[in-house]
């Protein structure tokens, strides 16, 4: 997506350049969240958050859209990691 420069404040042409920079930086990519929530539904219940082990998370449950939904900040901490490598 383009961001045409009439849309952006800033006095000149390089304001303009640091506000399209900061802007640009601020978007995530959303296709790579969901690429990270499809590998994490390939894997399987962790053990210990297994339902029957007495954890949170039913054994069947797609593990990658649970963690996404129930408990967001693990899922962007490890989005994040995910994402450095």
């Amino acid at each position: 997506m383009k961001i045409d420069d009439f849309a952006l404040p800033g006095k000149n042409k390089i304001d303009r350049e640091i506000v399209r920079g900061q802007i640009e930086h601020m978007k995530e990519p959303i296709s790579s969240k969901n690429e990270y929530e499809k590998w994490l539904n390939e894997l399987e219940v962790p053990f210990h958050d297994c339902k029957s082990n007495g954890g949170r998370i039913r054994d069947n449950a797609k593990y990658g859209s649970w963690i996404r939904r129930n408990d967001p900040i693990a899922f962007q901490v490890g989005y994040n990691e995910w994402a450095r490598q």
